[in-house]
C-alpha cells in the first residue's frame, strides 16, 4: 500500500540523497526479530557520506560491529506499551530490553541509536505509562 502512494520501502537496501553537495545514505534493514535483516545487503554499494539507518527492531544494532553509521532510528518495544511497573513482559524481546534500553536515546560503542515509542501497541490495546509519540531528529 504504501509503495502504491509513491512511498518507497527499503527492505535491506539503501538510497542516496544529495542535500546540500553532500551524500545523505539512507539504509533499511528489514525486521530483526522475523531474521529477515541482512546487514551486508542493506549497506552494499553505500557511498561516502551520512549513513542514516532506518529498522524496525533496534537489537539489530548489536550485530552491526564493522557497519558504519552515524545514526539509526527505530521503534519495536512501543516504549514498554505496559510499562508498570516495569516493562518485564518485554524480556523475551531480546537483549536490549536486559540492557534497560527500551526506549529514547541510547549509545551502542559510540554510536548513537533511537527508539522510538511510537503510536500504536500490540496485542492488547492498552498503553499504560507509555506516552504514544513522534519525534523530530534534526540531523546536521
Amino acid at each position: 500500500m504504501l509503495e502504491e502512494h509513491g512511498c518507497k520501502t527499503l527492505q535491506n537496501e539503501n538510497v542516496t540523497l544529495c542535500v546540500d553537495g553532500e551524500n545523505l545514505n539512507i539504509i533499511g534493514i528489514d525486521d530483526y526479530s522475523t531474521k529477515r535483516s541482512d546487514i551486508r545487503k542493506a549497506f552494499q554499494g553505500v557511498p561516502d557520506g551520512y549513513n542514516l539507518v532506518l529498522t524496525h527492531d533496534p537489537n539489530v544494532v548489536l550485530d552491526m560491529e564493522g557497519f558504519d553509521f552515524d545514526y539509526l532510528l527505530s521503534g519495536h518495544f512501543h516504549g514498554g506499551q505496559i510499562h508498570w511497573p516495569k516493562p518485564y513482559h518485554l524480556i523475551k524481546m531480546g537483549k536490549l530490553v536486559r540492557m534497560k534500553m527500551v526506549k529514547g536515546l541510547h549509545y551502542h560503542k559510540g554510536k548513537p541509536f533511537y527508539i522510538s515509542e511510537g503510536l500504536g501497541q500490540t496485542g492488547v490495546n492498552i498503553r499504560i505509562g507509555s506516552r504514544p509519540e513522534i519525534t523530530y531528529h534534526e540531523i546536521s
